[in-house]
């Protein structure tokens, strides 16, 4: 599994979601490897540092975007970054902690 977050302005269509925002996400995503989680600076401007440890990946060309994104990743437990997450055993457990103790944290349906 790989993930891709990035912010922006969508416009939802019977269930369907459109606009530039989803498709540098869906390319961001591409960029991703698995078990990785890949987010735009857009996304790494906007979240909560403090709950979500990150580290630059770098900026990338994407197909269909003009210009180069700016790119950030979630580094692995297994990387030796828990100490961003105290008390973490495993990503699905540092996870857990982030929506639990975000106030501002959205669930999907």
């Amino acid at each position: 599994i790989r993930a891709a977050v990035n912010v922006g302005e969508v416009r939802i269509d019977g269930g369907d979601v459109f606009g530039e925002a989803v498709n540098i996400a869906a390319r961001i995503e591409g960029k991703a490897g698995a078990g990785e989680i890949y987010f735009s600076e857009s996304a790494y401007l906007s979240m909560t540092k403090s709950e979500v440890p990150s580290e630059e990946v770098g900026y990338a060309e994407l197909k269909g975007i003009p210009g180069k994104v700016r790119l950030y990743r979630v580094p692995r437990a297994s990387e030796g970054r828990r100490e961003n997450f105290p008390g973490c055993t495993a990503w699905g457990d540092c996870a857990a902690i982030a929506r639990r103790d975000s106030p501002t944290s959205m669930k999907a349906d």
